[in-house]
């Protein structure tokens, strides 16, 4: 996990990155260690919903991607809505996917934030995610 100090978020809360590729993993941390953010990453929806579960601190937010192996983002959204500990913690899904009916499944699963890779910049990914960990309204990208 990564520890650096941040105002960022609620209380300084880490956010949890659930995402299998590799490269995107390194393009954060090097965001986050700019922006003063703390991440723990996950490579799977089951070892994301695992981290949250066992968590000594509660996440300020979910980054959490769609298409991964094993079980994917809407497994753990899933899950997670199973659990009334975790139903506070808002989720922003950052993919690949801009199908309509991926982003109504995925709201109505109770994601706060929906943003399509290929339109936000690294920063811009950021901005959301934080937004979205102090309660404000996040980007849906519903194009």
């Amino acid at each position: 996990m990564e520890t650096q100090e941040n105002n960022n978020t609620p209380a300084g809360s880490p956010i949890l990155v659930i995402e299998d590729e590799v490269k995107v993993h390194e393009v954060l941390k090097l965001q986050a260690q700019k922006e003063g953010l703390s991440f723990t990453f996950a490579e799977s929806g089951r070892e994301g919903i695992d981290k949250l579960r066992s968590a000594e601190t509660t996440f300020a937010a979910v980054l959490l991607d769609i298409h991964m192996p094993e079980t994917d983002g809407f497994w753990f959204l899933e899950e997670k809505k199973k659990d009334p500990a975790l139903n506070n913690i808002p989720v922003v899904i950052f993919t690949n996917l801009s199908n309509p009916d991926l982003i109504k499944r995925a709201t109505d699963l109770g994601v706060k934030g929906y943003l399509v890779k290929a339109h936000h910049s690294i920063q811009n990914v950021m901005q959301e995610v934080k937004k979205c960990a102090n309660g404000e309204t996040c980007a849906v990208d519903w194009h």
